[in-house]
């Protein structure tokens, strides 16, 4: 028995349509890939510009937070004119929380011993010359800033103030506070005055400090 064998030309347009599927297939996956691969890279390029209501408004508000820090740092200069509003007003209990609780109780022994000149609420100390006059007379004044190390190691700012004086006797007085940080502000933990007769100017540097053992 003879079987039959397909023509040549049958066999060659059944090549040519498998050949046709697979590149249609080809064509189709390559197509797909794109279309997907395109829309990926478009989704990663939204998420890296767009940004939520929610992250923006937390962007604003740690922009605004940092800012108010920032403006809200009191200067030494600042707070020692603070200082004097209380001292020269005679608000005691607003002037108390302005100081390092050492130098608080400094200042109550050294106010109870009297006698005083002058009224004692108008002094950081009975012996003092800070009153209310000279301490009004001190915010006009450009005080010189240093930086300053209390003998327990803590570290703070010297802020003295150069008053000079006329007159029959003249000299000048130095004014002298030494700050102790306190968050955004400071402490007064330390005072001392100290005039000086214009002779006697050159031998005299207000920079060491003298009183510097109420470190707290």
């Amino acid at each position: 028995m003879k079987l039959y064998q397909p023509t040549k030309r049958y066999q060659a347009g059944i090549s040519a349509v498998e050949t046709l599927l697979v590149v249609l297939v080809v064509v189709m996956l390559s197509v797909t890939g794109l279309v997907l691969y395109q829309h990926h890279k478009d989704s990663n390029a939204r998420n890296n510009t767009a940004t939520s209501p929610s992250q923006t408004a937390s962007q604003q508000k740690s922009n605004t937070t940092t800012k108010s820090n920032a403006l809200a740092q009191v200067t030494p200069t600042a707070f020692v004119s603070g200082l004097l509003r209380p001292l020269t007003s005679g608000d005691e209990s607003q002037l108390e929380q302005l100081l390092t609780p050492a130098f608080k109780s400094f200042r109550q022994q050294r106010l109870a011993a009297g006698p005083c000149n002058y009224p004692p609420k108008q002094s950081l100390v009975c012996d003092s010359l800070l009153e209310a006059s000279t301490g009004n007379g001190l915010t006009s004044l450009s005080p010189t800033i240093t930086d300053f190390t209390f003998k327990n190691g803590q570290k703070g700012k010297r802020v003295t103030y150069q008053l000079i004086r006329g007159g029959s006797g003249p000299g000048t007085t130095y004014f002298t506070f030494y700050l102790l940080p306190r968050n955004n502000s400071w402490l007064l933990n330390d005072y001392m005055d100290v005039f000086v007769p214009q002779v006697n100017a050159s031998a005299y540097s207000p920079l060491p400090g003298e009183m510097e053992e109420q470190g707290q």
